[in-house]
């Protein structure tokens, strides 16, 4: 064969490849737009009986009009939609039509089976997208993160207080710091003074974020790792560019998102951020492993959430970095934006402040000066404004949100079609017919509540009813719940005794909505000075 003969075999076969790579990505983008079109058409067949609000339209393929209204008046199309029907409508949201349904149905759908946050979560989620291991594990069938804390942390709940104490101080005085004139250079938007206990300024986002991440590492993984540099990047650098990416990802058509996410850089970086914390988690799961062969019952045991997940895993393979990244971010991004929110609502409504500092001085009076469930109990006003918190300004308007797994009928003959996501409103804690003046800051709104017969079991934050889901409702209610109202509640108590604060001059903070979701203005800026605790804590 000659040389140009060869040259000319090679350059088919290179143009046939070229070619045959060609229709392989048509083939597929093409099969997932038919994927696309079709779901969308089976899921309007099913739920074209029920009440249309934001409806796309036919010629809107990707929906694109219809998500950028919902993600900007999601609130009003929820009005909307009640005003048109009480009892349930449907609306198209960023992850297509969906059910709304109202609190009313919380309590027969809390606990059926037929009905499965998975399909939903895995959607809102985008947790088949490499790099979103954490979400996907978070939604897995074995529970087992959720399991870590409900069967796990929840009982070192009696010992914990006192721990969590310490690294409250320990991470308020790095992050806040005692000397006005020595302030975190990352935090602080700028030095104000160099005189002790004046004014100076933080972003309140980053700080609340480092004071949770500590405090909730040193609950899950001890008092080694919680003040371990690395690992703190790691936990809350994660959680931030997760959701940041999410949001990214879903701005983009369904069938386009398999492909795309390869091009981002947010998602480079959340990969990125995975095999890190890998490099660090993975090694100390496998040197115990190690160990536990070689000492069997003799090795030593760690009560921890590496240990927690091992046992629960019962041999089955998992990822213990993606585990721990699961449980970290699942106790900061909600929790974090409580706190921030919660601090707001303190400035605006200053005068719960001087009752709240003597109720933590009384409380911990009556304790002898220690930290426990008991005094963490005893702390009724502040757990009241807390709940209040949650109830004017919860994290979503939505919760209980489900896939149905089947034809799912109610008892007023409402059927629920197989295929469809449904969700549950927070309408209820904003109705005058369950709270007077729903839309006033009262804090001690649910401690009175607390007094009466009829509403006593629900006052406290930690209490799930259809009128206050913000924790969820039924089997499926947040697990993490009673830790994270022991650990806001100490951290507010150090902040309370130990400073003063209030918003920076031109901060006003806006809540920010993109569709359901609610976040507290993460620009917040706040002027802090320490001041002289009435008790050591």
């Amino acid at each position: 064969m000659s040389e140009s003969t060869s040259i000319t075999s090679k350059l088919r076969l290179e143009g046939l490849d070229k070619s045959r790579a060609s229709i392989i990505v048509a083939t597929t983008l093409g099969l997932l737009l038919l994927s696309f079109v079709y779901e969308r058409v089976i899921r309007w067949y099913k739920l074209r009986k029920f009440t249309t609000i934001n409806d796309c339209g036919i010629f809107d393929l990707f929906s694109r009009r219809a998500k950028a209204n919902f993600a900007k008046n999601a609130r009003s199309l929820i009005e909307e939609g009640f005003a048109q029907n009480k009892n349930i409508f449907r609306l198209h949201t960023d992850l297509g039509p969906t059910l709304v349904l109202n609190a009313r149905y919380a309590e027969e759908i809390k606990n059926d089976d037929r009905l499965s946050p998975r399909p939903f979560s895995a959607k809102e989620f985008q947790s088949h997208t490499p790099g979103f291991e954490p979400f996907k594990f978070f939604i897995s069938e074995h529970h087992i993160a959720q399991d870590a804390v409900r069967m796990k942390l929840n009982k070192n709940l009696d010992s914990l207080p006192p721990s969590l104490s310490e690294e409250a101080a320990d991470i308020l005085q790095k992050q806040w710091t005692d000397n006005t004139g020595t302030p975190n250079p990352f935090f602080t938007t700028r030095k104000t003074t160099n005189a002790l206990s004046e004014w100076h300024e933080i972003l309140a986002y980053p700080t609340a974020l480092y004071i949770v991440a500590q405090t909730s590492a040193l609950a899950m993984l001890g008092p080694d790792m919680c003040r371990n540099e690395q690992w703190l990047a790691l936990a809350t650098g994660y959680t931030s560019q997760a959701f940041a990416s999410l949001a990214e990802l879903k701005s983009y058509p369904s069938p386009l998102r398999p492909l795309i996410h390869w091009l981002l850089p947010g998602q480079r970086r959340v990969r990125a951020l995975l095999a890190q914390t890998r490099a660090l988690v993975n090694p100390v799961v496998d040197a115990r492993r190690r160990e536990r062969e070689r000492l069997g019952a003799a090795a030593p045991a760690h009560e921890d959430a590496l240990q927690w997940v091992e046992e629960l895993a019962r041999g089955r393979p998992y990822d213990p970095a993606v585990a721990q990244l699961t449980i970290a971010m699942a106790s900061l991004h909600s929790t974090v934006d409580f706190l921030v929110q919660l601090l707001v609502d303190l400035i605006r409504n200053a005068e719960l402040v001087r009752p709240l500092r003597e109720e933590v001085v009384a409380v911990l009076g009556q304790s002898g000066g220690a930290w426990s469930k008991s005094a963490l109990f005893n702390l009724r006003l502040m757990d009241s404004v807390m709940k209040e918190s949650q109830r004017l300004k919860p994290i979503s308007q939505t919760f209980m949100k489900y896939a149905a797994l089947q034809d799912v009928t109610m008892r007023d003959g409402t059927v629920l079609p197989k295929g469809s996501f449904v969700c549950v409103s927070a309408e209820e804690m904003w109705s005058p017919s369950n709270f007077q003046d729903p839309e006033r800051f009262d804090g001690y709104r649910h401690l009175e509540r607390s007094k009466q017969q009829d509403t006593r079991a629900a006052s406290q934050l930690v209490s799930v009813t259809p009128e206050h889901i913000a924790f969820g409702f039924g089997k499926r209610a947040c697990p993490g719940r009673f830790f994270v109202a022991a650990e806001v509640k100490i951290i507010l108590a150090h902040i309370l005794l130990k400073y003063d604060f209030k918003l920076a001059e031109g901060c006003e903070p806006v809540m920010m909505r993109k569709g359901t979701e609610q976040i507290t203005d993460p620009t917040t800026r706040l002027l802090v000075r320490r001041r002289e605790e009435e008790v050591e804590l």
